[in-house]
C-alpha cells in the first residue's frame, strides 16, 4: 500500500520521480505523463519516538491534450493504494502547450 509507482502504472501513466528524464522506453516525454515527488514528517509521538509517519505525495500530470482521463485514473488508483486527495489544481501552460494538473495525497503509515 502506499506505492505511488504501482498507482501510476495501474492508472496506465508514465511515471518519473523528481523529473521527466530519457529512458530506453521513453527517449523523449510522452504526450502525458506523471512526474511525482514525495514528503515523509513524523507523526503521533509517544514515549521516546513517532509511532507513525504522514506521507505526502504531488503529482504532475502533463498532457498535450484533454487531461481528464488521465487524472480520473490516477485518482482511481491513487485511492486504491491507500491515498487520500487534499486538493487538485488545474493549468494550461503556455510555453509548453501542456495542460498541468497538480494534485496533492495524503497518507498515514
Amino acid at each position: 500500500m502506499l506505492d505511488i509507482l504501482s498507482a501510476l502504472q495501474s492508472a496506465g501513466v508514465p511515471a518519473f520521480r523528481g523529473a521527466f528524464r530519457p529512458t530506453a522506453e521513453y527517449p523523449e516525454p510522452p504526450d502525458t505523463y506523471c512526474v511525482y515527488l514525495t514528503s515523509r514528517t513524523p507523526d503521533w509521538p509517544a514515549d521516546d519516538s513517532d509511532t507513525a509517519e504522514r506521507r505526502r505525495a504531488f503529482l504532475h500530470l502533463y498532457a498535450l491534450s484533454d487531461p481528464e482521463a488521465a487524472q480520473a485514473a490516477i485518482e482511481a488508483a491513487m485511492r486504491a493504494e491507500g491515498w487520500h486527495l487534499a486538493y487538485v489544481n488545474d493549468d494550461y501552460v503556455e510555453g509548453s502547450g501542456h495542460y498541468e494538473v497538480l494534485s496533492e495525497w495524503v497518507a498515514v503509515r
